[in-house]
Protein backbone atom coordinates (compact mmCIF):
# COMPACT_ATOMS: atom_id res chain seq x y z
CA UNK A 1 0.00 0.00 0.00
CA UNK A 2 1.62 3.50 -0.94
CA UNK A 3 1.19 6.64 0.87
CA UNK A 4 -1.83 7.77 -1.63
CA UNK A 5 -3.63 5.01 -0.63
CA UNK A 6 -3.16 5.77 3.18
CA UNK A 7 -4.34 9.13 2.36
CA UNK A 8 -7.35 8.28 0.90
CA UNK A 9 -8.44 5.68 3.24
CA UNK A 10 -7.96 8.35 5.98
CA UNK A 11 -10.28 11.05 4.04
CA UNK A 12 -12.86 8.00 3.08
CA UNK A 13 -13.23 7.65 7.21
CA UNK A 14 -12.96 11.58 7.35
CA UNK A 15 -10.37 11.15 9.84
CA UNK A 16 -7.90 13.74 10.19
CA UNK A 17 -4.80 12.45 11.33
CA UNK A 18 -1.13 13.22 9.88
CA UNK A 19 1.00 10.86 7.52
CA UNK A 20 4.59 11.18 7.72
CA UNK A 21 6.94 9.50 4.70
CA UNK A 22 9.40 7.37 6.68
CA UNK A 23 12.08 4.94 4.84
CA UNK A 24 14.39 5.24 2.21
CA UNK A 25 13.70 8.44 0.79
CA UNK A 26 16.12 10.13 -1.76
CA UNK A 27 16.29 13.08 -2.67
CA UNK A 28 14.46 12.67 -6.15
CA UNK A 29 11.54 11.16 -3.99
CA UNK A 30 10.53 14.49 -2.18
CA UNK A 31 8.19 16.71 -4.67
CA UNK A 32 6.39 13.33 -5.62
CA UNK A 33 5.80 12.83 -1.86
CA UNK A 34 4.66 15.97 -0.97
CA UNK A 35 1.98 15.67 -3.93
CA UNK A 36 0.50 13.08 -2.33
CA UNK A 37 -0.20 15.39 0.41
CA UNK A 38 1.50 13.72 3.55
CA UNK A 39 2.39 15.92 6.25
CA UNK A 40 6.09 15.43 6.25
CA UNK A 41 8.68 13.31 5.09
CA UNK A 42 11.47 11.80 7.75
CA UNK A 43 15.19 11.98 5.85
CA UNK A 44 17.67 10.89 8.90
CA UNK A 45 19.42 8.29 6.80
CA UNK A 46 20.21 10.79 3.97
CA UNK A 47 21.01 13.72 6.29
CA UNK A 48 23.24 11.20 8.56
CA UNK A 49 25.35 9.34 4.89
CA UNK A 50 25.87 12.69 3.74
CA UNK A 51 29.62 14.31 3.68
CA UNK A 52 27.93 17.43 3.03
CA UNK A 53 25.78 17.44 4.91
CA UNK A 54 24.82 21.67 4.54
CA UNK A 55 24.35 21.29 1.18
CA UNK A 56 22.36 18.04 1.43
CA UNK A 57 19.63 19.86 3.83
CA UNK A 58 19.65 23.17 1.76
CA UNK A 59 18.85 21.24 -1.24
CA UNK A 60 15.74 19.59 0.70
CA UNK A 61 14.50 22.78 1.92
CA UNK A 62 14.76 24.16 -1.47
CA UNK A 63 12.94 21.06 -2.56
CA UNK A 64 10.07 21.99 -0.12
CA UNK A 65 9.86 25.56 -0.66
Amino acid sequence: MGYQQILDGIKDHMLKVPVVAIGGITENDVDLLMRTGVSGIAVSTLLSHQETFDNKLNAIKNLLG
